[in-house]
């Protein structure tokens, strides 16, 4: 809502994404009828939302695999892991997906990319021993939908059933992030959905 969303659709969006996450991604990695209506939800309020957008996201990052990874959340991701992925391989999510924005507490030094975590009271950013996947966001055309939709504060997300195929991969060392040259490899992906309007 304090990003602009009329409240009932803030509300079943974050119901939906916060306690179905999963069962959705599975209905519909497994092509099943269950959670259409969720599912349609989610990719319409994303898609409304990334219309109303007067410029793409910014690059925002996540760890591949360990921790909330892309991967661990949604096997579709898995496939850049494969040895023989490359530039221009693609793939279809089944899964909501979120990346953040580089910051001090993601990217507070080159060892790579950390996850927020609480453990009762206690809060704080874990390191993941993980690749890292760089989602870069670009303006709507004749296409569809290429960017991510900001749904926290420093926080993007792209809805199920999007494209997302790699653009490239740079080794440990060879980019940055928040100032920090990185000790992890970054798979960098470009995304599409359509626009269901």
């Amino acid at each position: 809502v304090e990003l602009g969303w009329p409240r009932e659709q803030a509300e079943a969006y974050m119901l939906i994404t916060n306690c179905l996450a999963a069962p959705l991604a599975a209905a519909v990695r497994e092509r099943e009828r269950r959670y259409a209506a969720s599912t349609h939800l989610v990719c319409e309020a994303l898609a409304e939302r990334a219309r109303r957008q007067t410029e793409p996201a910014p690059l925002v990052y996540k760890n591949l695999t360990g921790k909330f990874g892309l991967a661990t959340k949604d096997p579709a991701w898995e496939a850049l892991t494969r040895p023989e992925v490359a530039a221009g391989d693609s793939f279809v999510t089944s899964g909501v997906a979120q990346g953040a924005i580089p910051n001090t507490n993601n990217y507070p030094d080159a060892q790579g990319f950390r996850v927020f975590t609480q453990t009762g009271t206690e809060q704080a950013f874990e390191l993941q021993e993980s690749d890292v996947v760089c989602i870069r966001s670009a303006a709507a055309d004749a296409d569809g939908l290429h960017s991510l939709v900001r749904t926290g504060w420093g926080t993007h997300t792209l809805p199920p059933l999007a494209t997302v195929t790699l653009e490239s991969v740079q080794e440990a060392g060879e980019w940055e992030a928040n100032g920090h040259r990185v000790q992890r490899r970054r798979f960098t992906v470009r995304v599409l959905y359509r626009d269901r309007a």
